[in-house]
């Protein structure tokens, strides 16, 4: 649980906020001071204590006897409690239209349009308001839910922001302010598909293809465009942004910078050079090395997963991806195929998740291939292996643990001996496994099942 605690010194000159968030029997606190003028508002975190209290917080309690353990907080003036959320429940109860969308109910209408206020008073109508996208962690996840509903990208949605009453200074519907600039506010550059406008540029990244520098670079040409220049440190934090947003598999991206004409003197591909040291370039190393530091055989740079994508550079021929135990390599990912292990569809996405990745994605035809030969070449029996696929939220509407759609039909999905095409299990079945008794095609079966396998994927 989270609490949220306000305070003023006697002078109204300091705003205090304790956070105090709760785990099981111990609590973090969190003291931030804030100047109540706002034009000179700067956070400072002054403290972070942890401290042993009662499982049962009493909110009830006068402030000096609920954090009397807790030595370096002193207190003036009165604590009000302003808010307290359960962080531990992720699971919100919803009221048709509404769904679940990131610990929050949304409803987006596709069926009707109007202004601003219409659209406001709709949304008022139902109990609501216009959405407030201020938490970007929550802007990503509607991000996310719009993507995996498969709409025109025509579509647009009013949201609760306006400077209606004061020109230029932008508010939510409650009054507070709305941040400007990236990642939040688009520069609108005109993108073609497979092109997305991130901060003001065309960006397309694909994970599902993998091959050498110059490879990469041609596919990029051929697309009409090249590997991404980020000489701009505000271009290279919006793609860092893009990426966390769209939760991608965890893959090397290369990017259009190389000293393959002059070891040690690095540039773009437009010919610019490249910057040097932080904030651009990892550290590595026991010695704590700062890249590039792998002379004449690493001459192409890319944004390396494993290091928090930081620039690195490396060997311009490798298309190979580096996978740690028990993961290996298959079709430029990392996969892990368990066979010792076997539960529920929810229990094996734990299992992959405490890996560090996830249930498999085989929303690509080449990849799913690839991973098919990778499976015959066991010998063992043909088992079921559990993906990341499912309609647990919404019956008949499969999607990926990415939010992303599945696709229906061949060459996915199995035919049965009655020659239907799953999947067929109606509201009992509602997880997806690579089957072994069907050649390892897509089948619905039953989430609480234990006699399959994960499949996980870094």
């Amino acid at each position: 649980m989270v609490l949220d605690i306000l305070s003023e010194t006697p002078d109204m000159s300091i705003l205090v906020l304790l956070r105090v968030l709760v785990l099981r029997d111990r609590a973090l606190y969190l003291l931030v001071m804030v100047p109540s003028n706002p034009g000179s508002a700067t956070l400072l975190n002054f403290s972070s204590v942890s401290v042993e209290i009662k499982p049962r917080l009493d909110l009830g309690r006068s402030p000096n006897a609920l954090f009397g353990s807790l030595k370096s907080f002193t207190f003036e003036g009165t604590l009000a409690v302003v808010a307290a959320r359960d962080t531990n429940s992720t699971r919100v109860e919803c009221q048709p239209p509404f769904v679940a969308v990131g610990g929050r109910c949304l409803h987006l209408e596709h069926n009707l349009s109007g202004t601003w206020h219409a659209m406001r008073k709709f949304c008022q109508d139902l109990g609501g308001d216009l959405i407030n996208l201020a938490d970007l962690n929550f802007y990503g996840d509607v991000i996310l839910y719009i993507n995996s509903l498969n709409l025109p990208k025509t579509s647009s949605y009013w949201i609760g922001a306006t400077d209606e009453a004061v020109e230029g200074f932008w508010q939510w519907t409650d009054g507070t302010a709305v941040r400007m600039g990236t990642p939040f506010w688009s520069n609108f550059a005109e993108c073609h598909s497979p092109f997305t406008e991130v901060g003001g540029r065309c960006l397309h990244l694909d994970h599902s293809v993998s091959c050498t520098w110059a490879k990469m670079r041609q596919y990029c040409t051929a697309l009409g465009g090249d590997l991404v220049n980020l000489g701009d440190v505000k271009v290279y934090e919006d793609v860092l942004m893009y990426i966390r947003v769209l939760d991608l598999p965890k893959v090397h991206f290369w990017i259009g910078a190389s000293d393959q004409e002059q070891d040690g003197h690095w540039v773009w591909t437009d010919r610019t050079p490249v910057k040097m040291g932080t904030p651009f370039w990892a550290n590595y190393g026991g010695d704590n090395t700062q890249m590039p530091a792998g002379g004449t055989n690493q001459n192409c740079a890319l944004l390396d997963v494993n290091l928090h994508y930081y620039f690195n550079d490396y060997d311009c021929q490798s298309h190979r991806v580096e996978c740690q135990p028990p993961f290996v390599a298959v079709g430029g990912r990392c996969l892990h195929a368990e066979h010792t292990i076997s539960g529920t569809w929810h229990a094996m996405r734990k299992f992959c998740q405490d890996l560090g990745g996830d249930l498999i994605n085989l929303a690509d035809l080449n990849f799913y291939g690839d991973v098919i030969l990778y499976i015959n070449s066991f010998n063992v029996p043909k088992i079921g292996y559990w993906i990341g696929a499912t309609d647990e939220a919404v019956e008949g509407f499969w999607q990926w643990t990415d939010g992303t759609a599945v696709r229906m039909g061949t060459p996915f999905w199995a035919n049965t001996g009655s020659n239907t095409q799953m999947p067929t299990g109606g509201t009992t079945q509602n997880c997806v496994m690579l089957d072994g008794n069907m050649h390892y095609y897509f089948n619905d079966y039953n989430c609480p099942a234990v006699n399959v396998h994960p499949l996980c994927q870094l």
